[in-house]
């Protein structure tokens, strides 16, 4: 019977909330996350020593390292691509204090919510080297964001969507409608 109310007691302890981790905790829960998932898409460890993995910018570095390493990226380009997926992945931990808020807000546990979001931040790595592989950045390119503005898939920044369906130029004038193709978008 004692050792019946110590296993209660265990347990009943054992549920006790955790406490809320903190923002170190959470991008170190992350940068393992990413790692993790890299390495499972890229299917090769990366160079990363288990002393850093939990640190943000070297997992980072890492991640981009090693996807665009393993991608058919053209060898001229593979610059310009570690650099702009290394940004991508910069700002996804830039907005884990705001992702933070939102999960304390919903009641959910920012541990679970963290790692799943460092897998996340994984499938975007991939997302964006495979997204290279079609489009090879400019191997020219000084800013990495500059590689995401030469995208064709990306619209220009200057253009807007008209609710009439019409193109809106940076200067006001309407495109004609003659470029609209049949499914209602501009070309």
């Amino acid at each position: 019977m004692h050792e019946f109310l110590q296993k209660i007691d265990y347990w009943e302890e054992s549920m006790e909330p955790q406490p809320t981790p903190s923002l170190d905790e959470v991008r170190a829960i992350v940068a393992r996350g990413l790692v993790s998932r890299v390495e499972h898409h890229a299917r090769i460890q990366t160079d990363l020593p288990d002393s850093q993995v939990a640190s943000p910018p070297a997992a980072t570095a890492a991640a981009a390292e090693t996807m665009v390493m393993t991608s058919t990226i053209p060898f001229e380009s593979r610059p310009a691509a570690t650099a702009a997926t290394a940004t991508m992945l910069t700002e996804g931990f830039d907005e884990l204090p705001t992702l933070m808020d939102a999960w304390r807000a919903d009641g959910l546990d920012a541990r679970s919510e963290a790692k799943v979001y460092g897998g996340t931040l994984g499938d975007r790595t991939l997302a964006a080297v495979r997204g290279f592989e079609l489009h090879p950045p400019d191997a020219q390119a000084t800013e990495p964001n500059r590689v995401f503005g030469t995208d064709p898939a990306i619209p220009p920044l200057g253009r807007v969507q008209a609710p009439t369906g019409q193109t809106r130029q940076g200067d006001g004038a309407a495109a004609s409608s003659r470029n609209k193709g049949s499914d209602g978008l501009v070309r």
